[in-house]
């Protein structure tokens, strides 16, 4: 009984192990995509609204940043054929991160597009995303956030109304 348990330690440890060099590899190939920016790295996030800046609280610059670190990058082609005016957004002027080591970034909102698969006729809130410039990460297209209409929520609580 001792050697099975041995043995089947032993496989799932080496599986394990596996498992972390295919995820690493698959970085590194870019199957997976990397983050946008690491949570480490970061020593503040401000929002300017009015030509004033607000400060995010750690809770709002963590969700933040998990936000970026789950969107997509878009072409300016995707974006124009997705494109949507729409009114009674957050009327931010742009997001700076602020990092330790590293030059600020700057993400300018630039509107809202319509989810991939969502129907044109019936579009609600939920199936609208929020679209910035961000140069340093996608230097010539946009960043689409994909949480469901979360940033807008809270990007809503950042700033006094």
């Amino acid at each position: 009984m001792n050697r099975r348990l041995t043995v089947v330690m032993t496989f799932s440890v080496l599986g394990g192990f596996i498992v972390i060099l295919l995820m690493n590899v698959a970085a590194m190939l870019g199957v997976i995509p990397a983050k946008f920016i690491s949570q480490n790295d970061v020593r503040g996030v401000a929002v300017e609204h009015k030509k004033l800046l607000y400060t995010l609280n750690f809770r709002q610059q963590r969700e933040l940043i998990e936000m970026f670190n789950h969107s997509f990058l878009a072409t300016p082609e995707e974006v124009d054929e997705r494109s949507i005016i729409f009114t009674g957004g957050p009327s931010i002027d742009k997001i700076i991160i602020y990092r330790f080591d590293a030059p600020d970034i700057e993400i300018i909102p630039n509107g809202y597009i319509v989810k991939t698969g969502a129907p044109w006729d019936e579009i609600s809130d939920s199936d609208l995303n929020m679209v910035f410039i961000a140069p340093l990460w996608n230097p010539n297209g946009f960043i689409e956030e994909s949480s469901a209409h979360e940033t807008f929520k809270m990007l809503l609580t950042t700033y006094d109304h």
